[in-house]
């Protein structure tokens, strides 16, 4: 079962939200927009803390790909 990490608030239209992927040792990233993920990210666990201090940038990231 995996279990929340953390939640970004709304940057662009769009968050950021990372879940611990059992006793792995890995989590899940996914960017989200309100009506679907648009980008799911796995990463060994503790590095999910990156995302969190870094979500506009990978949110722009993401954007400037759409343009």
């Amino acid at each position: 079962m995996n279990k929340l990490a953390f939640s970004t608030n709304e940057y662009r239209g769009h968050n950021v939200r990372a879940y611990y992927v059992g006793e792995s040792g890995e989590a899940e990233i996914e960017v989200c927009r309100p009506d679907r993920v648009v980008r799911v990210i796995r990463v060994p666990a503790y590095k999910i803390w990156n995302y969190a201090a870094h979500d506009t940038d990978l949110i722009d990231s993401i954007l400037g790909e759409e343009e």
